[in-house]
């Protein structure tokens, strides 16, 4: 599925260093400016394209809704049993909750055998419902939008139908569209398979998109107050907030995210994260040491167990150098760099990371003096 990317501020940036670090390396460059040499000059190198996009934001967009999720409600409460045998491979990969590439291809493969048989089953409403879901969830945006608008005129006034056409216009960033389906959807009742956060969150969607941030927050304020809120959307939450510099509210949406069970479960491993961004951000404003601390613990407890070529770890990797730096321990998180930039030469975002470091060590070292 094509996800809407986040623009939030690259962690790796100067910015990002400590209030007290940018104050010593303020000094620091001065006294080099006599010199000629500019250490400075290690944080002004091309950034890579990825970086340059997150480096300085101009909007936040959130990501989109998961279509997956729906196509289990939709299988489990539509397939009878005596159909149930067309759809093994999509049903136990539902079971599972690992719907795959391959087992959403599958289950399109699987529509086509169905719309054929002569078993009593879903509605051919529900069966091009399904089929755009499936597509949406494969990223064909525009076969999705053409299956919802075919399940709409089989039954123009089903409220599933209108939000996953609105679900599609979103993913092509036909913002006003998407919204107005969604309006569109609430007022024709409520949805079966979409429960109340997940229509509120979709609308949130919709107006990050078009820079409303005011109403996004609002909409995902509305839909954490539902009773069918999940974990996931008080994570985009936080990060709108973040976004929007109300440091407080991300904090305390953060915080409600992150829950007693395993730190590498993978929502709770996201929740995590973003708690650590806005502990290290409040940090930086307040020089408050006890976020530093547990902003160190949690960075920490995201790298155990976890392979250092995971797409994980890497992940986690540059928020567990930055904690190291704002707690005063560059030594040790120059040497975690190494360490990785040796397992992988030739990472630019490592080799990045360890100029990042020189910078903080230049400015620590000034500040003892």
């Amino acid at each position: 599925m094509t996800r809407t990317p986040y623009l939030e501020p690259n962690l790796l940036a100067t910015e990002t260093l400590s209030f007290a670090s940018r104050l010593a390396l303020g000094s620091l460059v001065a006294a080099q400016c006599l010199t000629g040499t500019f250490i400075s000059e290690v944080a002004a190198q091309p950034l890579t394209p990825a970086a340059a996009a997150t480096s300085t934001p101009a909007a936040l967009e959130l990501p989109l809704l998961d279509p997956r999720l729906p196509i289990r409600r939709l299988i489990v409460s539509e397939f009878p049993s005596g159909m149930q045998v067309t759809v093994t491979a999509l049903l136990k990969a539902a079971e599972m909750e690992a719907l795959s590439e391959a087992a959403l291809r599958q289950g399109l493969t699987d529509l086509a055998r169905i719309e054929s048989t002569t078993l009593k089953g879903p509605s051919p409403q529900r069966l091009y419902l399904l089929r755009a879901l499936l597509q949406l969830a494969l990223g064909d945006t525009n076969a999705a939008l053409e299956s919802s608008q075919k399940a709409l005129r089989l039954r123009g006034s089903d409220p599933d139908s209108v939000f996953v056409k609105g679900l599609a216009l979103l993913a092509l960033k036909k913002s006003l569209e998407g919204l107005d389906s969604m309006k569109e959807s609430a007022w024709f009742g409520r949805a079966t398979f979409f429960p109340e956060s997940e229509v509120l969150y979709a609308q949130a969607v919709g107006y990050s998109q078009l820079g409303n941030i005011p109403k996004a927050a609002e909409s995902l304020n509305a839909a954490i107050a539902s009773p069918s809120s999940s974990p996931a959307v008080k994570v985009q939450l936080s990060r709108l907030e973040f976004f929007r510099g109300n440091l407080p509210a991300a904090l305390k949406a953060a915080r409600s995210a992150t829950g007693p069970s395993d730190r590498n479960a993978a929502g709770n491993r996201e929740a995590t994260m973003q708690l650590v961004k806005v502990l290290l951000a409040s940090s930086d404003q307040l020089l408050d040491t006890s976020s530093i601390a547990e902003a160190n613990g949690l960075s920490a407890s995201l790298l155990e167990g976890v392979p250092a070529t995971s797409p994980a770890y890497r992940e986690a990797f540059p928020l567990r150098i930055k904690s190291l730096l704002a707690s005063r321990k560059p030594d040790e998180a120059e040497k975690m760099v190494l360490a990785a930039i040796k397992k992988s030469p030739g990472d630019l975002e490592l080799e990045r990371l360890l100029k990042q470091v020189t910078v903080e060590k230049a400015a620590i070292r000034t500040l003892q003096k």
